[in-house]
């Protein structure tokens, strides 16, 4: 009687387990799946074949996990074999995620911000936008699109006398001569003109930046690269030796 009791219990306990594995599996499978076909990779008859076998290695999983009148035996190997398959659904779902999430980065438009700086004199008494009010500003004109916006932007913060140039070169000299005593700039302009005049980065420093956000144009197509052919663009500088 003892026996039959234990037997029972330790079928009970099995078959749990089975029901939690079985689970498990069930919901990794939906997963795995799912990712497959958002990322539509596959061709389709090769799509059908994986679908087909799945589907039916998950019917005769999920059967006998479930039916509690299963030989604990059978049971236990069924068991092992499901947690095979869900380490194998984590794995592959794990890296189709991440491969989902890699080409959405690449080929997304996304918001992106331009900065405008107001930079004075590393060694001066400026340490807020307002302390500038009486004194005199120079402001490099850009072609960009954004330099308008920010340009009005900073005036609604600030009314100040400014002046505008159309050479880098000497805004920066005006500034360290003290001929002006700040300079608006946008960042790419700001690299130019440190790459022209190093010591500009050292004896400056940014006060105010003003950002302005910008679209990114979405120039990716949206092709099934399963059926249509694509081109990939590659591109980086020789930088061997240096």
């Amino acid at each position: 009687m003892s026996k039959k009791k234990t037997k029972n219990k330790t079928k009970k306990t099995v078959n749990l387990i089975s029901k939690i594995i079985g689970v498990i599996f069930f919901i990794l499978l939906i997963l795995f799946v799912g990712l497959l076909l958002y990322m539509n990779v596959l061709p389709t008859k090769y799509l059908s074949l994986v679908l087909i076998i799945l589907t039916v290695i998950t019917i005769i999983v999920e059967m006998i996990l479930f039916i509690p009148k299963i030989k604990v035996k059978i049971k236990i190997f069924i068991d092992i074999l499901a947690i095979i398959f869900i380490m194998i659904f984590s794995v592959g779902t794990y890296y189709l995620y991440n491969t989902v999430d890699f080409l959405g980065t690449i080929t997304s438009a996304k918001d992106q911000l331009e900065n405008y700086y107001v930079v004075v004199l590393d060694n001066g008494t400026f340490d807020k936008l307002e302390d500038l009010k009486e004194y005199k500003m120079g402001i490099y004109k850009s072609g960009a699109d954004t330099y308008e916006s920010a340009k009005k932007k900073l005036f609604e913060k600030i009314d100040i006398e400014h002046e505008q140039y159309e050479d880098l070169t000497k805004l920066g000299n005006d500034l360290l001569e003290e001929n002006i005593d700040a300079m608006f700039i946008s960042e790419s302009y700001k690299g130019m003109l440190e790459e022209e005049m190093p010591d500009i980065a050292s004896e400056t420093k940014i006060l105010y930046t003003v950002s302005i956000k910008i679209k990114k144009k979405d120039i990716s197509k949206d092709v099934n690269v399963s059926n249509e052919s694509f081109n990939v663009f590659v591109s980086g500088i020789d930088t061997y030796g240096k």
